[in-house]
């Protein structure tokens, strides 16, 4: 037997055990003690196959270790361990040996030694094993956003699809009811009724108007409000067929970006003030010179003004005292946007209605409101 002092190895943070050309345990440090609890006295002169006896594979490994004459690495991924060193129940790995990364090196004096050194990387593989899990979570959790994310673009485009042919069907229904109420009138003697046909039938198509423009428009959550002035003016106009009196139209109306909300109400305000700037705001000898515009005021408001070149307003006139339901219209769709009306008398009639670029939410506002003739 050699003998081999070994005290300078018990300081060491790793096992270490040294075996002769027998298999035999030459070297067993302290820590080799701690892990197996198989004193250095009891080991020492005694093969690895004596001291485990379930274990059969020490001998292949070092006879092995020598015919190489090279470092022999047994990592964990293969050789979890090479000891069988028994972790406490319930450790915080979930294993229950620990476990190793060993190195066996044939040392070349004295001939046929091998030195056996074994390091505890339990925690390491924990490590290695939570991070594989994290990836693992990630890349399926990866897949499962890529796959919500693709269904949510199939719904909205769905539901484009679906809110396109609501709003075309609504238009297309609005359409019948102008159609039916253009039938009536022409049934109709009295001038005064079909006058009354006509201005509904107007409504109805203003409000078909801003359904029509959400179908084809890109965007089916608001509509460009300044187009919209300009054609619904400029049909307004049309409507009422040559040779009663020259209507000259002037139209400027900035971009600007309407819910269906704000669109809509402020669409038939608009329809209102027009209607009624081309039957009263006519000047005799010129005709009726109408002037729309839509542009921004202050604060975040848009400012919508219709003017005529008309007699102007009717004095001691007030939407408050109003019977006609235009002009009621006028005021409670008004108020429905949280604007506000203004009139003007300087060479005709000119009214302004300020309202917010996106109306709010609730109830109505008591904002002030002027008054307009109808």
């Amino acid at each position: 037997m050699t003998t081999v002092d070994s005290s300078s190895l018990d300081a060491l943070p790793h096992g270490f055990l040294q075996v002769d050309a027998h298999d035999r345990v030459v070297i067993w440090n302290q820590r080799l003690e701690e892990w197996t609890g198989l004193l250095r006295t009891s080991a020492l002169n005694r093969t690895l196959e004596e001291l485990f006896p379930a274990e059969k594979k020490f001998a292949s490994l070092l006879a092995r270790a020598r015919a190489s004459r090279q470092p022999q690495v047994l990592s964990q991924t293969f050789h979890h361990r090479f000891l069988p060193v028994p972790l406490p129940s319930g450790h915080i790995s979930g294993f229950a040996v620990m476990q190793q990364q060993t190195f066996l090196k044939p040392l070349s004096t004295p001939v046929g030694h091998v030195a056996v050194s074994v390091f505890d990387v339990t925690a390491e593989v924990v490590g290695q094993a939570h991070a594989q899990s994290v990836r693992t979570q990630l890349q399926e959790a990866q897949v499962a956003l890529a796959q919500r994310v693709e269904e949510l673009h199939a719904s909205l485009a769905e539901k484009d699809i679906l809110l396109k042919e609501i709003h075309h069907r609504v238009k297309n229904n609005l359409q019948v009811v102008s159609s039916l109420l253009r039938l009536q009138a022409a049934q109709i003697e009295d001038p005064l009724m079909r006058e009354v046909f006509a201005n509904c039938q107007n409504r109805v198509m203003t409000m078909a108007q801003v359904h029509e423009k959400l179908y084809r428009s890109g965007n089916l959550a608001a509509i460009d409000f300044g187009e919209h002035v300009r054609d619904l003016a400029g049909m307004l106009v049309r409507a009422q067929g040559p040779g009663r009196f020259p209507v000259q139209l002037e139209v400027k109306a900035a971009p600007v970006l309407l819910d269906l909300n704000t669109a809509i109400p402020a669409g038939l305000i608009l329809n209102e003030l027009v209607t009624n700037s081309l039957k009263y705001g006519v000047n005799d000898g010129e005709g009726c010179k109408l002037s729309v515009s839509l542009l921004p005021g202050k604060a975040g408001e848009q400012v919508l003004t219709v003017a005529d070149n008309g007699p102007g307003f009717p004095a001691g006139f007030s939407l408050e005292n109003t019977r006609t339901l235009g002009l009621k219209m006028i005021n409670l769709l008004a108020r429905q946007i949280h604007g506000r009306v203004e009139l003007v008398a300087s060479g005709g009639a000119r009214v302004i209605l300020t309202f917010p670029h996106q109306a709010k939410k609730g109830g109505l506002s008591t904002g002030p409101s002027g008054s307009v003739r109808r």
